[in-house]
């Protein structure tokens, strides 16, 4: 049985891109039916925009059409790892992040102080080999599930609010990915400003 759209890993939904089984807008379409379907049982998005999507994919077909696409995952202009899994719980390591090396688009790690699936030393030590284009964001005593004890004063849920308010800061500049260095980018961010100082996009 072939694998549902909304079930595609990036990798496949790029596949089927490049031999033209499917486009980006009927991909979208997909996942703009899934989200209409289950969102109001499951509030997973603040925002949907279905004309700006359309676009974007509409944009992003055209490119494939030309055999131009962007990069393997056209359209795609950052990542957001909740909890990254960056080793196996007792065996601290690397390795898994290995392959980030590769990625080009802006990575987001959100992370917490008791994820026993990655040490935060180790994980800061990942952030810094790639570069600019990564950030870190520490959530203080969540496990890897990013639940937090009642001592700490939070619940679940307002770890969720932080979780959704730190990526829809962390949007990546649209014309100048990754920022200019790491430096500018961490005066803009303790200056409160989520653009990026060249373009002033978002």
């Amino acid at each position: 049985m072939p694998t549902a759209i909304h079930a595609m890993s990036a990798a496949e939904l790029s596949a089927a891109y490049a031999t033209k089984k499917l486009s980006p807008v009927e991909a979208t379409e997909a996942f703009l039916r899934r989200i209409e379907a289950l969102d109001s049982a499951i509030n997973a998005f603040c925002l949907v925009d279905r004309a700006a999507a359309g676009a974007q994919a509409r944009a992003a077909e055209a490119r494939w059409q030309k055999g131009a696409p962007l990069s393997p995952l056209d359209g795609v202009r950052g990542l957001a790892f909740v909890a990254f899994p960056l080793h196996p719980a007792g065996a601290p390591g690397v390795e898994r992040a290995h392959h980030l090396a590769d990625v080009t688009v802006p990575i987001l790690f959100l992370q917490g102080t008791r994820d026993k699936l990655a040490e935060l030393h180790l994980l800061r030590s990942v952030v810094e080999t790639l570069g600019p284009r990564a950030t870190l964001h520490v959530v203080d005593d969540a496990d890897h599930s990013l639940h937090v004890r009642a001592s700490s004063g939070r619940t679940d849920a307002k770890v969720v609010l932080e979780l959704a308010r730190t990526m829809s800061a962390c949007r990546p500049p649209r014309a100048c990915s990754p920022w200019p260095s790491r430096a500018i980018a961490a005066r803009a961010w303790e200056a409160g400003r989520r653009w990026c100082p060249r373009c002033r996009w978002p």
